[in-house]
């Protein structure tokens, strides 16, 4: 996010423990913040902070310390890089209304206009529209995580989804197992 005094910040999902507020995590990715300094004021795109071919527990080695720490492990291991796949406001114009495909578009063109793919560490979502299930089937035995379907035209919605505007595709292990007691919830 470019918030409308010209600060980049970058928020993670989880909330600190402290402070029940999300976790802001900028100043661990210097790289990305340069990139999107670009952008105008009041700006807020989404995305996935990730390592090419390895896991979130890579992930977790940079994200997880402190932003000394973070700079110096990624400068022995490469950049994290970032991953667009939303954009929710450019420039103060409020975007959530629109359906997911529009702001794709606009996301699209953000990235064009201000050159954001010329950098390695910066990647944006790819659209399928053809041949989906193909594609779900193929993504994960190539070792991808999962991936996302979204319906084109609901607007974004923070939090808990109204039913079916968002599917995730994840690779999901079973395991059998024998249930011998159980403890009621406590929250």
């Amino acid at each position: 996010s470019k918030s409308t005094t010209g600060k980049g910040y970058l928020f993670s999902r989880g909330e600190s423990v402290s402070t029940g507020l999300p976790v802001e995590c900028i100043g661990k990715v210097p790289h990305i913040e340069s990139i999107f300094n670009v952008l105008p004021k009041d700006t807020v795109l989404v995305g996935e902070i990730y390592y090419p071919n390895e896991t979130t527990n890579a992930v977790r080695t940079i994200m997880g310390c402190g932003d000394a720490k973070a700079i110096e492990r990624q400068k022995e291991k490469g950049n994290i890089h970032f991953y667009l796949h939303d954009i929710l406001k450019y420039d103060g114009e409020e975007l959530i209304s629109l359906g997911a495909w529009d702001r794709y578009q606009k996301l699209i063109k953000v990235a064009q206009e201000f050159n954001l793919l010329e950098d390695e560490s910066i990647e944006i979502a790819e659209v399928i529209t053809e041949n989906i299930y193909e594609f779900l089937i193929d993504n994960l035995a190539k070792g991808e995580e999962g991936s996302v379907l979204k319906k084109k035209d609901v607007g974004y919605a923070e939090g808990k989804r109204p039913a079916w505007s968002m599917i995730k595709w994840k690779k999901q292990d079973t395991v059998d197992v024998i249930c011998i007691g159980l403890e009621d919830a406590t929250k």
